[in-house]
């Protein structure tokens, strides 16, 4: 057996196997999640918003700008997280990384 054809049936076991399924419908259960991909949308925002301060130097950066954008970051990651659908997209992503 080549190692194509190996990998091949590596990966359709995989995509058999349930912990994948759980996963599959998990993320799909995300990305149908308009309140939660507009949850992700602001952090994204916010961790932009985040990194431009503290690239810039030393001596432009705003300690307070910083504080509060991290601060915001921080809450916003929180709200993501806490949403059902990506509390219940970790345990199943976990799951099938320990596969």
């Amino acid at each position: 057996m080549d190692a194509i054809k190996a990998a091949r049936e590596l990966g359709r076991a995989i995509q058999n196997d349930e912990r994948y399924k759980d996963y599959a419908a998990a993320k799909e259960a995300n990305d149908n999640d308009e309140a939660l991909q507009q949850l992700i949308g602001e952090f994204n925002l916010k961790r932009e918003n985040l990194q431009l301060e503290v690239n810039k130097p030393e001596d432009k950066q705003d300690e307070a700008k910083i504080q509060k954008f991290n601060k915001e970051l921080q809450e916003s990651y929180e709200r993501v997280m806490t949403n059902p659908h990506m509390a219940d997209f970790a345990i199943k992503k976990n799951a099938l990384d320990s596969l």
